[in-house]
């Protein structure tokens, strides 16, 4: 049975159920590598290729495996929120174990799939697993596997009763409608989505339209999920000329104090709990020294000094055929997995494997040097295998002073990232080209800082610790939602009474200055100047509040809030902090400028149904009740594991390369536009692609529903392109025409002016189209992207002017 599209929600059911049976069959412990490893080959059976084949690009086999491994990921936290599993982390790699209450999850699958190479489709899953088919019917298990005559009869496993109770059904979907329906507001499943899936991406999400439509409640009553104390609500008044009524200021009266705000220390205390665990130099060494002397480290490196003096003394053709077989084919040699590796067809003759051993063992060359010749001698033998953990591994077993034993290139890059390196570790690209010395550089450089935190000459714990270093790095911030930062919430109420340029202006230049990563923090760390909020996530530019060099004291503090006292010099905004605004057009508002309007998603609320209008009775006993059911999933979804809007350049690269086909359809409108000049840059693309990906991801987790892909992207451009078109009818007719043209169905036609009336452009059949849009919609691609068109279009014609407002 197989899947179409990206990771739908079944498949990821697929995955989760994959999970707790790889763990299963490994006797109830088993490490992450193997379990996705093993995971991969089960969902070979019911993915599409094009799910599973890595990406020939520029992001590298194993980002393109990010693809369904981040999917894995969130269906393991559930695993473990629900009391399947439960975590044990031992060197550096993670490991899961099964619980009992996982073990009656599992029942006895059949013995031809117990080698966990065979063909494992979802039908033996949902049968083995007892999970709900498609029409909600539970299959009985069989008592007694059936197992092929040849093999040996194994010794059944006998499954306690799993209560219905108990039985981990799919999520209900949608699962934010119902909550904002007992709470007395009718939105639409489209608006929902498109608001949630934006305030996600970006967290800077304007709400324009209608007085009375509910745009203020949409944003209070979502943010209330989160606890009272994560919302700040703002009321923007019309005498507003600069940030004093946001920020505060100076006051020059009262002894220099700060005269601050109610919403700056909202501020400062969205900004205090975005702040993770101190992590500098001084307190990892510390961590290191206490896991250092931890009886599953010392374990770890005795099994690892055993299987080095074994080698370490022996020349090539000294080696047993069992020496070369440890080395090269085993997925454990003492040092590290070769995890996907040991899958791969790999089958030297043993003088081969004499040859390549003897290239890595050669400490006259320098490890790069080792490295390229030892990938050119495997490639010619496998016609271009991937073998780089198996090589890896190998100068780790020979050479410990100089390379890491970590054997996975993703994680070397990133550890590489936190440690500061000055320039992306790409590890194959040096290979192939024959660059040596940049892998060397790269090497001591990681060896130089990881040397750092430890005072020891024994080769083998300098081994260890970078392993010890990237699983400090990665444990910064706490799996579980109840350790994590909250997100924070400044909704601004009728944004547009005043110039939202002249009050708002430096938010608006912060927000488009970037986020911190981990090199410029790894760096910042290593000088010395690490200041409280130069952290991953947080804007790289600063909003400047007074001139003093120290802290102000602050004249309006509460004095129960630790986090105010003072007054910050500078404030960078935390990665956990997102801004609602919602506008009301008419002549007493200002129109926003482009570029308000090109740091926000603008979401429109225009269409209402008064014929089918029905209030519906406010029942908040019961919207508190959904609230309690949703909110640990909305939470673990929006926060995105406490990186809340904080996304990199590996982010952006996979989210393009998830867009696919979508890709080509903005290509196509980008060009359309470019002779007009109201076509979009970088920026935009990548903001759309993110939303692309986190509209899946929220989508998967049943938390909003989009009707199809076009659906998703429709809403995108609608809330990132339109918005910035505004003119007159000579600057507007022909692009607006055009992006209608875009959002056709091919086999309707392309002649776009025979739905606006020919060839003569009347103006008087738009309202007509608009008023039987129902039996329209069907022939758009884009059909929300093209009613809004449709509308700009009309208003073009009747005033000679038109704008998205």
């Amino acid at each position: 049975m197989k899947f179409t599209g990206s990771l739908a929600r079944k498949q990821l059911e697929v995955v989760g159920l994959s999970v707790l049976w790889v763990v299963y069959q490994k006797g109830g412990t088993a490490a992450r590598d193997v379990v996705l490893d093993e995971v991969e080959k089960i969902l070979t059976n019911v993915l599409e290729p094009r799910d599973l084949k890595p990406a020939r690009t520029g992001s590298g086999t194993l980002r393109a495996k990010h693809k369904w491994m981040h999917s894995a990921e969130h269906q393991i936290y559930l695993l473990r929120k629900n009391g399947y599993l439960e975590p044990k982390e031992t060197y550096g790699l993670g490991t899961w174990v099964i619980t009992d209450k996982g073990r009656q999850r599992i029942e006895f699958l059949k013995a031809s799939h117990q080698d966990g190479v065979s063909k494992i489709t979802l039908a033996d899953l949902r049968e083995s697993l007892n999970f709900p088919d498609d029409d909600g019917n539970v299959p009985t298990p069989p008592t007694q596997p059936t197992v092929p005559e040849s093999q040996p009869q194994p010794t059944p496993v006998v499954a306690r009763p799993v209560p219905e109770s108990e039985i981990a059904n799919s999520p209900a979907s949608n699962l934010l409608l119902p909550y904002f329906e007992k709470k007395g507001y009718q939105f639409s499943q489209f608006q929902i989505a498109a608001f949630y899936a934006a305030l996600k991406t970006k967290g800077f999400v304007i709400l324009s339209g209608l007085s009375g439509t509910g745009k203020t409640k949409l944003a209070q009553h979502f943010a209330e999920l989160f606890g009272d104390n994560c919302v700040w609500f703002e009321s923007v008044r019309p005498d507003w000329r600069d940030s004093k009524n946001l920020l505060g200021f100076v006051n020059p009266l009262w002894d220099r104090k700060y005269q601050s705000t109610e919403l700056l220390r909202f501020i400062l205390r969205a900004r205090s709990g975005a702040r993770p665990a101190d992590s500098s130099p001084r307190s990892l060494k510390a961590w290191l020294a206490s896991k250092l002397e931890t009886d599953e480290t010392r374990e770890w490196m005795a099994r690892y000094r055993e299987m080095w003096q074994r080698f370490i003394s022996k020349q090539t053709d000294q080696m047993t055929e069992e020496d070369l077989a440890l080395v090269w084919n085993e997925k454990r040699n003492g040092v590290t997995s070769i995890g996907q590796a040991a899958g791969m067809p790999f089958h030297p003759s043993i003088d081969e494997l004499r040859k390549v051993t003897a290239i890595v063992q050669d400490l006259a060359k320098s490890p790069g040097q080792r490295l390229i010749e030892a990938m050119d001698y495997l490639r010619q033998l496998s016609a271009g295998g991937n073998h780089w953990a198996r090589v890896l591994r190998a100068l780790a077993v020979f050479d410990p002073e100089h390379v890491t034993t970590i054997a996975n290139r993703d994680v070397l890059r990133r550890l590489a990232e936190r440690l500061g390196y000055d320039q992306t570790f790409r590890i194959r690209k040096l290979v192939e080209a024959k660059n040596a010395e940049g892998i060397d550089h790269s090497f001591q450089f990681m060896r130089d800082r990881t040397d750092a935190l430890v005072s020891s000459t024994d080769p083998i714990l300098r081994a260890v610790v970078p392993w010890l270093v990237w699983e400090f790095y990665e444990s910064e911030i706490p799996l579980e939602s109840e350790a994590q930062p909250l997100p924070h919430f400044l909704i601004l109420d009728e944004m547009n009474l005043a110039h939202v340029e002249y009050y708002f202006a430096e938010f608006l230049s912060v927000l488009e200055s970037g986020r911190l990563n981990l090199a410029d923090v790894a760096s910042q760390r290593d000088s010395g100047e690490l200041k409280p909020d130069y952290r991953v996530g947080f804007t790289r530019e600063s909003i400047h509040l007074h001139s003093n060099e120290s802290d102000l004291e602050d004249a309006n503090a509460d004095q129960d809030d630790d986090n105010a006292r003072s007054i910050p010099n500078t404030l960078r905004l935390p990665p956990n902090l997102y801004i609602i605004g919602t506008v009301n057009v008419d002549e007493t508002t200002f129109a926003f400028s482009p570029k308000v309007l090109d740091r926000a998603f603008t979401i429109e609320f225009r269409d209402v149904d008064l014929d089918g209008y029905d209030p519906i009775e406010v029942d908040e006993s019961e919207a508190n009740q959904i609230a309690e059911q949703i909110r640990a999933n909305v939470f673990a979804d929006f926060t995105r594991a406490g990186r809340f809007i904080a996304s990199d350049k590996e982010d952006v690269a996979l989210a393009l390369d998830e867009l696919g086909e979508h890709r080509d359809a903005l290509i196509a409108l980008n060009k359309s536009l470019e002779p007009f000049d109201l076509h979009f840059g970088y920026r935009v693309l990548d903001e759309i692609a993110l939303f692309f990906v986190n509209a899946h991801l929220a989508q998967a987790s049943g938390i909003v529903l989009f009707d199809s892909d076009n659906e998703i992207l429709d809403a995108a451009v609608l809330m990132k392109v339109l918005p910035k078109i505004h003119g007159s009818r000579q600057k507007l007719e022909e692009p607006l025409t055009r992006i209608l043209r875009w959002t056709l169905e091919k086999k309707n036609g392309d002649d776009v002016l025979k739905l606006i009336g020919g060839e003569s452009t009347q103006k008087s059949e738009i309202p007509a189209l608009l008023g039987r849009w129902d039996t329209l919609a069907d022939k758009f691609l884009y059909p929300a992207t093209a009613k809004k068109v449709l509308r700009m279009l009309h208003t073009l014609y009747s005033t000679g002017f038109a704008s998205f407002a």
